[in-house]
């Protein structure tokens, strides 16, 4: 790994860490990501192993991937960032194919859920289903029994 990669592996993996909470860039080995920088200079893509991770959004966010999901949803702490549904197969198999996630069937939801946060979907055995946009807080996305809590960008079989 260059000099500069190491910066941008750095800059990534603190922005992991402001976004998603402390330590859990510790899930993500450094020495197999890459890059993709735009003709401006900045940030855009992150493979690791030649696997797309992650986009790095415009306004610095990150949009994590199935493959950048799974890997970050191995630290602890990182849960604090997922929903989990309920056990049906019907619902699942629906959020895998992309379709958004009611409120009335989550079961869990992270404390660090806000509105337009990044979100990982999970089933009841925790593991992905899909990632995408909460429209919901997480505590609204517990009590409310109708709408959308969760606007699915990516299922698993999509």
């Amino acid at each position: 790994m260059t000099l500069g990669q190491k910066a941008l592996a750095e800059k990534f993996c603190s922005t992991v860490d402001y976004i998603f909470g402390d330590t859990v860039s510790s899930s993500i080995d450094l020495n197999s990501l890459s890059f993709e920088i735009s003709k401006t200079g900045r940030l855009r893509r992150v493979y690791s192993s030649q696997v797309l991770i992650a986009t790095v959004k415009s306004d610095g966010g990150i949009a994590l991937t199935i493959a950048g999901a799974k890997s970050l949803v191995r630290h602890p702490s990182f849960a604090r960032n997922c929903i989990r549904i309920i056990e049906d197969e019907e619902i699942e198999e629906l959020v895998k194919k992309g379709r958004s996630v009611f409120s009335s069937h989550v079961t869990h939801c992270g404390d660090l859920v806000r509105v337009n946060s990044e979100v990982v979907v999970l089933d009841h055995d925790g593991d992905v289903l899909a990632v995408g946009k909460a429209v919901l807080p997480s505590q609204l996305m517990l009590t409310m029994s109708r709408g959308v809590g969760v606007k699915v960008r990516v299922g698993l079989a999509s």
